[in-house]
């Protein structure tokens, strides 16, 4: 998804709820749940993780 915000997908292309889009294309970003994954164990512990999900 190049960068772009799945909600941001989601409203371009009409879809009723988020989980459509990320249900369609969450698949051609292999590295968005490893980003996501990131971001939640920054927020929770500061601690960066990589690879956790490969």
């Amino acid at each position: 998804m190049n960068g772009v915000n799945l909600k941001t997908v989601q409203e371009f292309l009409g879809h009723a709820s988020i989980e459509i889009t990320s249900d369609y294309y969450s698949h051609l970003c292999p590295s968005f749940k490893q980003n996501e994954v990131d971001k939640l164990n920054y927020k929770l512990s500061g601690i960066e993780t990589t690879n956790l999900l490969t």
